[in-house]
């Protein structure tokens, strides 16, 4: 597994889904659709799916992580690990 991030802000998007910050930079090939585990401060852990997404026309894409999880369960401080 590699660490993507770790949490430092989170927004919920109404039909988007959750979008954690910072946004990260990846490989080109990197798939668009990807399964990461979410692990909690408090030591719980969850797998899911993910998309990254490129949230605005940069030089330079950055990518946002947008999970299918509430806000309230990728608190600060919550690594988020791209599961191979």
């Amino acid at each position: 597994m590699k660490l993507l991030l770790t949490v430092e802000d989170a927004f919920k998007v109404a039909g988007l889904g959750t979008i954690l910050d910072p946004e990260i930079d990846l490989a080109e090939t990197t798939p668009l659709e990807i399964t990461v585990e979410i692990r909690r401060p408090d030591g719980s852990s969850e797998r899911c799916a993910a998309r990254l997404e490129i949230p605005r026309r940069v030089a330079v894409p950055r990518f946002a992580v947008v999970v299918p999880v509430p806000k309230d369960r990728v608190p600060r401080g919550t690594e988020v690990w791209l599961v191979a």
